[in-house]
């Protein structure tokens, strides 16, 4: 973490857009810490950067949308879970590695579906 926070201050003061990969990869490693909230707001800094500042790395903002919707997963909020799978799936297409995406997607779709069936 500190590797990747050290990376992402010194792309921050030179105004690069590689700061959002930083951005992803630090909030895929706070998820996986279990540090939800945190990792929440990583991916939505990079949603709210989408439309002005992301133009060359085009696959980051759908990335973003799933960890959202995996994090919500990983937490028990299904409804929230589902709406962010259902808007990576949905809102983005032509992207490098789209597919491996959409199996992610579809796996985080069956588990909400799975869980829902138990209850």
């Amino acid at each position: 973490m500190r590797r990747i926070q050290d990376k992402l201050s010194s792309l921050e003061k030179e105004n690069d857009e590689g700061v959002y990969i930083m951005l992803l990869l630090k909030g895929v490693c706070l998820r996986n810490y279990g540090r939800h909230e945190e990792a929440i707001a990583c991916f939505q800094q990079i949603l709210d950067a989408e439309k002005k500042d992301i133009k060359e790395f085009t696959y980051i903002p759908p990335h973003a949308a799933l960890e959202i919707g995996l994090s919500y997963l990983d937490v028990g909020k299904l409804t929230n879970a589902k709406h962010w799978l259902l808007t990576a799936r949905d809102h983005y297409s032509g992207f490098l590695v789209e597919s491996l995406v959409h199996l992610r997607i579809h796996g985080a779709l069956c588990q909400i579906r799975r869980h829902k069936a138990e209850e």
